[in-house]
């Protein structure tokens, strides 16, 4: 089942770092803020994403979950976060400090 969450969070990621460069021509600079145990799946994914944008910069942070929530909410430049909780990024969207659904 790890394996699975794991495989499910590559996808997402991928999936998110695409809908970001499709919607933009230029090249841009992408800032994430990742959980420290996505940092394999978070490599793959940037090291696919770079072959096929190579205009594009990534840069990933990684750390805790709590302390990436701590750090946005003190207005840290973050274009996305992955967390390895759930409730952090529904506590984003809710105090008006990210988008999402």
């Amino acid at each position: 089942m790890f394996k699975l969450r794991k495989m499910g969070h590559l996808f997402v990621a991928a999936m998110l770092l695409m809908a970001t460069a499709s919607a933009v021509a230029a090249p841009r600079h992408i800032t994430i803020a990742a959980a420290a145990d996505l940092h394999s799946a978070m490599d793959a994914v940037i090291a696919d994403y770079r072959q096929t944008h190579p205009q594009d910069t990534v840069d990933v942070t990684y750390g805790s979950s709590g302390k990436l929530l701590t750090q946005i909410e003190q207005g840290a430049p973050f274009d996305m976060l992955f967390s390895a909780d759930s409730d952090y990024p529904q506590q984003l969207v809710a105090h008006g400090d990210a988008a999402g659904t």
